[in-house]
């Protein structure tokens, strides 16, 4: 004969799958999404931080956000894998996000190596932002894979309407910018503008609030912002 629940279980499963247990689980889950995607977004402010201390601008500044900056991004890393109360982040033995972890700490050492030397001599070298420009752009793939990553488990749970569509969207709109900001350093510096190019899955929330196209529409919209030069 089956043995039925207790009561104590039962009481347990009704907590779990109760209106304000899926609410404080969505929460937390946009929390965690939100620090995911301020990393997403340091891959450029890192980047355009260096940029300005390349060109003597603002230096003692920028030097001390780019130092804050590396800090909190290598925080973020170590607690999405092993978790970081403070964050909000549990840690994750999913493989589908360790397996996107995975790729940004194999990149990160790149980046991070050449932001951490800019920090501690104080100045940035021909060398040292040659490698940022060289390997941000595969970091901000990276990350933007983790994040869409959280946000897949998030779907899966049924938990994705809670954490909020207008905050990711806006998250990916400030990475825009502060893409937007790295570019026009770059070729304010000199670098090659020809390796220079614009994510579309970033630029169509941008689209999407500037414009107000339709989705169905945003690739029409966005060939033709290219053709116009206006990305």
């Amino acid at each position: 004969v089956t043995a039925l629940p207790s009561v104590a279980t039962l009481l347990v499963l009704a907590n779990l799958f109760s209106p304000a247990s899926a609410m404080a689980a969505g929460e937390n889950l946009s929390q965690l999404i939100n620090v995911v995607a301020k990393q997403h977004m340091l891959t450029q402010t890192m980047s355009k931080e260096s940029l300005l201390v390349a060109l003597e601008v603002d230096k003692a500044r920028n030097l001390h956000n780019l130092r804050s900056n590396h800090v909190f991004f290598d925080r973020v890393l170590q607690g999405l894998r092993y978790g970081d109360i403070t964050l909000g982040a549990p840690g994750t033995r999913r493989p589908e996000i360790l397996e996107k972890l995975d790729r940004v700490e194999e990149l990160w050492p790149l980046f991070g190596n050449a932001v951490e030397t800019s920090v501690s001599s104080g100045g940035v070298s021909a060398e040292q932002l040659d490698t940022i420009a060289e390997v941000n752009l595969a970091l901000l793939e990276a990350t933007e894979d983790t994040v869409e990553a959280y946000r897949e488990a998030a779907a899966r749970g049924g938990l994705f309407s809670m954490v909020g569509v207008a905050i990711d969207k806006s998250g990916r709109q400030r990475t825009l910018t502060q893409k937007m900001n790295k570019e026009f350093l770059l070729i304010a510096y000199g670098h090659d503008v020809n390796k220079l190019r614009t994510d579309k899955a970033i630029q169509q929330p941008l689209i999407l609030v500037t414009i107000g196209e339709p989705a169905p529409n945003l690739a029409k919209v966005i060939d033709a912002a290219q053709t116009a030069g206006f990305f």
